[in-house]
């Protein structure tokens, strides 16, 4: 496949674009990545607090079935067939050209594929809720029965948030992701508080399954009114359906759907099995070790998705040099975010494990075998999005599946050994990741933006590798020193890294533009707060 050659009649720099249009294009960047990010800390937090809640009120064999739950309802989200990330894309493309016709045909034709998914994802669900005690035979009857009943409920969300995604894809079209996150945000701070006063009124996961469902209807309730807000051209109207537009969108949804189906088989399809050989406890302690890696590549997604409308836009214009120019940033400023974290994972992982879940949950060896192999395909969630706005994901989408493939195997042969282990499927997920996402995805990549190798590797790897030594050299020896006091190891070891790693990023990392910004605006606090404090009255002696 040939990439874009700038020969052929394109734009190819980013010179020629106004200075204001790139300064704009760069300000919606960031306010979308931060909106992103203040959400994704938010699940981050019920990710911690939900666990411990289950393991506590119901032990670790109810979690396991929770965590197995999930696991098997993921497969219903496939059957969207990732429509959603097609009206995203043209959403930007249509909204940019002022197509509003074509805009509402996207929309309208697939509101009426994901409602027919919606049905199909309802009978799914049922036969998935049959095959229960096929698919966890070491689960207790009281399990069984639970497992059975939140995978209708679960399964029924799933079905539910099907075509609510159109009206997700239309927010997220118009690079509002601030408006999106406002939403899912109050959504899922009321649905945890909800789901923590289930439990401790005693409760179980069921409860907390159909609290789920509730706060998804009501989301997406309030999504379709923003829909409707930010673009008043917008029409529902099933009339407006379309088959070559259907036709199209499945077509670029189906590039997305092999990626999708690929992570869903590395990750869920190897939990599935993990709880079929071993149990839903064993299940419950890998889950965690697995969480910590996958809170790190969704947050990274966070910031990732927001590459979507802007390198679709980018791409319609033919500007290849800040396609080229995007992916390098990209990817650095993710290895800037995400390098630390996961050094944090490698090298003190287990010591928190323990302390948010207790020593029972520590599983040996596990986390730092998943951390190593998503090092370098948890930064690359950018450079795929940006694929993806380009329309340009289909090898890599295949590359997935054939990884997913081969850890699929290799996962039922490790754990088909008498000596099956919670490290061998680690290693299972870990080195076909490691190979298609972190390898793969950058060199296709620089092929399809006619971009060197070598450009891209100096654009990207020495800045972050350079500034993570001092912090490696702050928290090692935490970790050493304070082995047996994980509290002690872990308040010492961030402290003193987090230290370190503030001053590095601002003394060489930030952009000097936001540095002065940030200067400025602490500032401007400063003197606000001392106006105020000159201006509050003083209270007499006497009173």
């Amino acid at each position: 496949m040939s990439g874009l050659n700038p020969e052929q009649g394109v734009s190819v720099g980013s010179e020629g674009r106004p200075v204001a249009r790139q300064g704009a294009e760069r300000s919606v960047i960031v306010r979308n990545v931060l909106a992103n990010w203040i959400w994704y800390l938010l699940v981050v937090a019920s990710g911690f607090v939900l666990p411990r809640f289950i393991d506590r009120s119901h032990g670790a064999e109810l979690l396991g079935v929770w965590d197995f739950s999930w696991s098997l309802v993921a497969y219903i989200s496939l059957l969207a067939l990732a429509v959603s990330s097609a009206v995203q894309r043209y959403v930007a493309k249509y909204r940019a050209i002022g197509d509003w016709d074509a805009l509402n045909a996207t929309t309208n034709t697939c509101l009426v594929l994901l409602l027919a998914s919606s049905v199909v994802g309802l009978a799914v669900t049922v036969g998935l809720a049959a095959l229960v005690p096929r698919l966890l035979p070491a689960a207790g009857a009281d399990a069984m029965v639970a497992a059975r009943r939140v995978v209708l409920v679960l399964g029924l969300c799933c079905a539910i948030q099907m075509p609510g995604g159109v009206f997700n894809a239309v927010v997220t079209g118009y690079e509002r992701f601030d408006v999106f996150n406002i939403i899912r945000g109050i959504r899922d701070f009321l649905l945890l508080v909800v789901m923590i006063a289930l439990l401790f009124a005693g409760y179980g996961i069921v409860a907390l399954a159909c609290a789920k469902l509730c706060a998804e209807m009501l989301g997406y309730v309030a999504m379709l009114a923003a829909a409707r807000r930010l673009c008043p051209q917008l029409l529902i109207s099933l009339r407006l359906f379309r088959w070559d537009v259907a036709k199209q969108m499945v077509g670029f949804g189906g590039k997305s759907i092999l990626q999708d189906l690929a992570r869903s088989g590395v990750y869920q399809g190897n939990s599935l099995l993990l709880g079929y050989f071993l149990g839903p406890a064993a299940l419950a302690v890998f889950s965690r070790q697995r969480a910590l890696v996958m809170h790190v590549m969704r947050f990274i997604k966070q910031y990732a998705h927001v590459f979507i409308p802007s390198s679709s836009a980018l791409y319609a214009r033919r500007d290849v040099a800040a396609l080229q120019t995007l992916v390098i940033q990209s990817s650095k400023y993710a290895l800037y975010v995400t390098l630390p974290i996961m050094l944090v994972l490698l090298i003190m992982g287990d010591l928190l494990v323990q302390v948010w879940m207790g020593a029972a949950y520590r599983a040996h060896g596990v986390l730092a075998i998943l951390t190593v192999g998503h090092l370098l395909s948890v930064p690359q969630q950018g450079t795929y999005m940006i694929l993806v706005g380009m329309g340009k994901h289909a090898l890599p989408a295949l590359a997935d599946l054939a990884a997913m493939l081969v850890s699929i195997g290799l996962c039922i042969t490790i754990l088909g050994l008498s000596d099956g282990s919670m490290a061998g499927v680690a290693v299972a997920i870990a080195v076909p990741v490691a190979l298609s996402g972190g390898v793969f995805v950058p060199l296709y990549a620089c092929r399809v933006l006619d971009l060197s190798v070598r450009r891209y590797v100096r654009g990207t790897l020495p800045g972050p590798a350079l500034t993570a030594i001092p912090f490696v050299g702050a928290i090692l020896p935490a970790r050493l020193l304070f082995d047996g006091s994980p509290w002690l190891a872990l308040g010492v070891g961030l402290g003193v890294g987090g230290s370190v790693l503030a001053i590095t990023y601002w003394r060489w990392v930030l952009p000097p533009s936001l540095k002065s910004r940030i200067t400025h605006n602490v500032l401007q606090l400063g003197r606000r707060t001392a106006d105020e404090e000159g201006k509050a009255p003083v209270s007499s002696a006497g009173s």
